[in-house]
């Protein structure tokens, strides 16, 4: 009954993500939006400078490289414990993700932010953001399967922490004007949409090994 009931959360969740995506994804392309998206993105974009570049850079720099050896290292320790079932769930899950934010680009073939920007190295679609659904979906993973494990009074502070860094990865690639707001956002609420779909997948399964023990 417990399962039952998180693998319904996990969907409603899944769901409700999933709309606010669609609904996003079906004004990106309208002009008026598309002014409003503009002008809020302007006010977090650094054009002139703050001083800040550097550090924001480092920060993002960093935050992708610890969750890439993260995942590197979680996956060359399920290979070594030949545990193929989650190492097949954890590439399910990731790589899944990166399809999926492929297939959205170029299903929306939304434009990049047209401002001047020296960290972007090309000019591809924007929405949604990869950098932003990608943190989601992988920090959200480790969070998810880390999550038993830590002590209960250190849990709000750990699910804090790690919704920060989420929320820094996006607004780095707002800073550096990369992406439109709209595209942050609607790579939050497509990568919390395949999260949740494949955390409900996850516990399905788990509940099922479990009844067949």
């Amino acid at each position: 009954m417990r399962s039952r009931t998180t693998i319904t959360f996990w969907l409603m969740i899944a769901l409700a993500a999933l709309i606010g995506w669609g609904a996003l994804a079906s004004m990106v392309h309208q002009p008026a939006f598309t002014r409003l998206d503009f002008a809020l993105t302007q006010q977090l974009h650094a054009d002139n400078g703050g001083g800040y570049e550097s550090g924001l850079s480092i920060i993002g720099e960093f935050g992708r490289s610890i969750l890439v050896f993260v995942m590197l290292e979680l996956t060359v320790w399920l290979w070594l414990r030949r545990s193929w079932s989650d190492l097949l769930g954890l590439l399910a899950v990731v790589g899944g993700g990166f399809v999926a934010n492929y297939a959205a680009r170029q299903m929306m073939a939304a434009p990049r932010l047209p401002l001047h920007a020296p960290f972007v190295l090309w000019r591809d679609t924007g929405f949604p953001s990869g950098h932003a659904m990608m943190a989601t979906i992988a920090y959200g993973l480790l969070m998810w399967a880390v999550f038993p494990r830590i002590a209960r009074e250190q849990r709000t502070a750990a699910v804090a922490g790690v919704a920060g860094l989420v929320l820094l990865v996006g607004y780095t690639r707002l800073y550096f004007g990369e992406h439109y707001l709209s595209d942050v956002a609607g790579g939050y609420l497509l990568g919390l949409a395949w999260l949740a779909a494949c955390l409900a997948a996850l516990t399905w399964r788990g509940a099922r090994m479990a009844s067949s023990d």
